[in-house]
């Protein structure tokens, strides 16, 4: 495995839907964050509820404070990477447009279902700002993109226009406590 100086930082926002009984952070964010904490991945996770309407606003403002914060703590060795749903998608282009008017030094990226659904060619021209996507199950993707392997499967990158590889399944295995 790689020196933890080695890994690029990732940064996880998470902006969703919860009803007062829902935990804080969605099953699927929490089985990457699982992965990232087995796997010893430098990370930071930034969370908001879309469903307290009147407090959203603040909310993408703390988060692109924290991101901001974060960034230039670890310059361009960190990506960020918005979970892109469809109830929080103008949440998500909101920050994507704050980041870049402030320089964010690092790359940033969407995963969820509003890009894995999205029909191949059309991402480029829907999200101009955006580094990469993520295709389908992000566990081991976000691992590969923090550990700078050359062609993770499931990543678009959007320099290319092309998307690289094929999605493939995750094992659960690699979330399992030794």
């Amino acid at each position: 495995m790689l020196a933890k100086s080695c890994m690029r930082h990732q940064i996880l926002v998470t902006l969703d839907h919860l009803r007062p009984k829902d935990p804080r952070l969605s099953l699927g964010a929490a089985s990457v964050v699982a992965n990232l904490i087995q796997r010893q991945i430098p990370h930071s996770v930034f969370s908001g509820n879309v469903s307290l309407e009147e407090d959203i606003d603040a909310t993408v403002e703390g988060i692109c404070s924290q991101i901001l914060s974060v960034g230039s703590q670890k310059g361009p060795k960190c990506d960020v990477i918005l979970g892109t749903f469809v109830w929080n998608e103008p949440y998500v282009s909101n920050i994507v447009e704050k980041l870049r008017m402030s320089q964010f030094p690092g790359r940033i990226g969407l995963a969820g279902p509003q890009i894995s659904y999205a029909p191949k060619g059309s991402l480029e021209s829907l999200h101009k700002d955006v580094d990469f996507f993520i295709r389908g199950y992000a566990e081991d993707v976000v691992v590969a993109i923090a550990n700078e392997e050359a062609e993770p499967h499931g990543v678009h990158w959007q320099e290319h226009g092309i998307e690289m590889n094929r999605v493939r399944p995750t094992s659960c295995t690699c979330l399992r406590r030794t």
